[in-house]
């Protein structure tokens, strides 16, 4: 007998500035014929039988949809179109291409509210700290931590007189309250330290013998700057294999070769890690705190990654984020799986095939009969994928094929390549090759292997991929801070790993409208399929919360937590989408003109 699931999702509520409308539906779909395709996905290509519902199936009352209605012709930031002008697009575009935004220096200035002992810092801070510097570029968390430290000696240079700045981190203020309190007894200054990168990543190379164990080493140097001595200290340590706290779990080994340092002295902390053989992990993470004279916290990290895992369904850092290179909007890092799909997808000439635009959120319910077949060679391939693709393999052969490639035995992790944004000797938006020299120093290249499940795939069965991929992300792109700011600031503010995707998101679909005449996509059913995934993990994580309600509160309260959380979903939607309708429409004309070159 077919187990029949119903899923109910909340509404996808979007307005733009002449046009509102609202759908209310649940799904009812067959698990056993999509088994693996992400609910999100199934619904947007409308395979599933979607019919409306009445008020009372969903839960949501005449009160809640008079709301909805009335928001939908309501003016804030949100509903604001993007700008026309090119001078005032030429403005936002310079401020997205800023690497550091102030918001970046809170999580770090956040350590410095325990300026009296380092061993009282919070401990979902110190997994807020982790999780950063796992999922980002370990010189672009350095930057931002050196960011951070630069305001704080500034601080304390002007002793609490500095003028506040309107772009300052909003914890600087709470960071300028702490510094006020006394020093511990003994303390005349607050130590001034200047220190090299503290933050480490090593991805394990799968090709060294099972019986060897993987070595990895670092070491950090801090130097004195201030004019009176500092003793230096281990203050806390986090440690965390796949995600989960974990004592004494692995043999990392820390030493100080200085347990004090005077006025320019340095002292160097080494690192190391032995992963032992048939050791079964994704990831490794350790954080320590590093306090000098029980006032000065620094943060160092230092992430193992065992590039073995899952191709689909897989977070940061073990999906493994590559530099891309060579895009009109700009350089950005994207998860190697996006990019072995992306390239195909160009490959197979997806820019200009009119089956893409029929899975898209909007024209899908015009092809429901054709999607089902897409969705069951989607299904096969997330089926057999994770079986037939070794990413270690592919990164191994890849550094093994490199022509200064250095014959290394001893070494035990890999050096990430860069990638491109679209394959070797195709230009921005190109269908077909140039004819240009094709790049071998970048991933993938010419001469990497494509995954069988991949090969003669159609453009729209990858398109669904793509989306999939992103569906399954077990973090938030976007957020519930998209509710309070504009779409550029909020773009600005995000952590790279998030720009990233972004970006990449954002690099196929203007080349997509690039053959906007050929492929019959359209801006507004990219916004709305590409809105509608990335808050998926954020809308899944808020859930419905029926469970915390006691039966015996009544009907009335039921129906009223669950209104305030249709409105909470359908704003998250609402605001995510035209942020991507104002993404797109800044980023569109840049990457025509580089396609037109």
């Amino acid at each position: 007998m077919t187990h029949v699931s119903t899923i109910d999702l909340p509404c996808l509520y979007v307005s733009f500035v002449k046009q509102e409308y609202t759908h209310y539906y649940h799904l009812s779909l067959t698990m056993t014929e999509f088994g693996d395709v992400p609910a999100s996905v199934l619904g947007m290509a409308n395979v599933v039988n979607v019919f409306p519902a009445t008020g009372d199936e969903v839960g949501v009352s005449a009160h809640m949809l008079n709301e909805l209605l009335s928001a939908a012709r309501s003016s804030n930031i949100h509903t604001k179109p993007p700008p026309a002008a090119d001078k005032a697009k030429k403005k936002l575009l310079e401020r997205l291409q800023l690497p550091v935004h102030p918001s970046h220096y809170n999580l770090f200035l956040a350590l410095h509210l325990y300026p009296r002992a380092a061993k009282e810092v919070e401990e979902h801070i110190l997994r807020s700290c982790l999780e950063y510097c796992a999922n980002n570029d370990p010189e672009w968390v350095h930057s931002c931590q050196t960011g951070a430290l630069k305001l704080l000696y500034q601080e304390l240079d002007g002793a609490g007189l500095r003028t506040p700045k309107s772009d300052d981190p909003v914890l600087l203020a709470q960071v300028r309250s702490a510094l006020s309190t006394p020093p511990p007894v003994g303390v005349v200054e607050h130590p001034r330290i200047t220190h090299s990168s503290s933050h480490f990543r090593f991805v394990v190379d799968t090709t060294m013998e099972e019986s060897k164990d993987r070595y990895f080493s670092s070491q950090i140097k801090f130097k004195n700057e201030g004019k009176m001595p500092a003793s230096v200290q281990i203050a806390r340590r986090l440690t965390l294999v796949d995600g989960m706290v974990q004592k004494d779990a692995t043999d990392f080994q820390c030493i100080l070769d200085k347990q004090a340092i005077k006025k320019g002295e340095t002292s160097v902390l080494m690192l190391s890690l032995i992963a032992k053989p048939f050791a079964v992990f994704h990831t490794i993470q350790e954080l320590l705190v590093v306090s000098f004279s029980d006032r000065l916290p620094i943060i160092a990290s230092f992430v193992v990654v065992n590039p073995c895992t899952p191709a689909f369904g897989t977070g940061l850092p073990a999906s493994i984020a590559l530099s891309v290179q060579g895009s009109p909007i700009g350089p950005y890092h994207a998860p190697l799986t996006l990019q072995l799909l992306k390239h195909q997808f160009v490959r197979q000439q997806g820019f200009t095939s009119k089956e893409v635009a029929h899975v898209l959120c909007g024209p899908s319910h015009m092809y429901t009969a054709q999607n089902r077949d897409v969705m069951r060679q989607v299904d096969r391939i997330l089926n057999n994928i994770d079986d037939s693709t070794d990413i270690g393999e592919l990164l191994c052969a890849f550094n093994r094929a490199q022509p200064d490639m250095k014959s290394n035995s001893a070494s035990s992790h890999l050096t990430l390549p860069p990638t491109l944004a679209q394959p070797p000797g195709y230009q921005p938006g190109a269908v077909v090759p140039s004819g240009s020299q094709a790049s071998l120093t970048t991933f993938p290249n010419v001469q990497t292997a494509i995954p069988e499940p991949l090969v003669g795939a159609p453009p729209a069965v990858l398109f669904s991929l793509m989306l999939s991929w992103l569906s399954n992300l077990p973090n938030s792109v976007i957020d519930a801070s998209i509710l309070q700011c504009d779409p550029v600031t909020y773009l600005e503010s995000l952590q790279p790993w998030q720009q990233g995707i972004i970006r990449w998101v954002l690099d196929l679909c203007c080349g997509l409208l690039v053959h906007k005449e050929d492929n019959d996509v359209g801006l507004r059913a990219l916004a709305l399929t590409f809105g509608w995934v990335l808050v998926a993990h954020e809308i899944h994580k808020q859930g419905h919360g029926d469970e915390f309600l006691d039966d015996a509160e009544g009907e009335g309260a039921r129906l009223s937590q669950r209104d305030q959380e249709w409105r909470g979903t359908s704003n998250l939607r609402h605001y995510a989408v035209t942020a991507m309708v104002h993404w797109l429409t800044l980023y569109e004309g840049v990457y025509a003109k580089a396609a037109q070159k």
